[in-house]
């Protein structure tokens, strides 16, 4: 399991996988540029595979010009895009978690509903 998602309309409940398995599907061939994926990348939004950071590189091209580059190619000549992918599991691309009405009291609630504030796994932190 992991953060990153093939989309699949024949098996459309697989668990996620990983970055690593995302670079071997690309590699046999499973993985194409029109493939759609989601991930840490993406912010969990499908997106086709050629345009999605962190895996397009290893397609061969830029996810944000379409240049051409090497999957070994950190950042992409013509427009300056980094082409890595964040390699903590731990990120997955989400917004901030905030606390539901009934789950804690009504002024945790409200506070973890504040604009710039952390939501309920930092304040979780800032108290333990």
């Amino acid at each position: 399991m992991g953060p990153w998602s093939i989309r699949d309309s024949n098996r459309p409940f697989m668990p996620g996988c990983s970055h690593e398995t995302i670079r071997q599907l690309v590699a046999r061939g499973v993985i194409r540029p029109e493939t759609v994926i989601r991930g840490p990348t993406t912010r969990q939004f499908w997106e086709l595979a050629a345009r999605t950071p962190g895996v397009a590189h290893l397609l061969g091209k830029c996810y944000a010009c379409q240049k051409p580059l090497q999957p070994s190619d950190y950042a992409c000549k013509g427009c300056g895009a980094v082409c890595e992918a964040p390699t903590d599991r731990q990120h997955l691309g989400l917004s901030p978690v905030r606390l539901l009405p009934g789950t804690a009291p009504a002024s945790r609630v409200a506070a973890s509903a504040e604009p710039g504030h952390g939501g309920a796994a930092n304040r979780h932190h800032e108290q333990g």
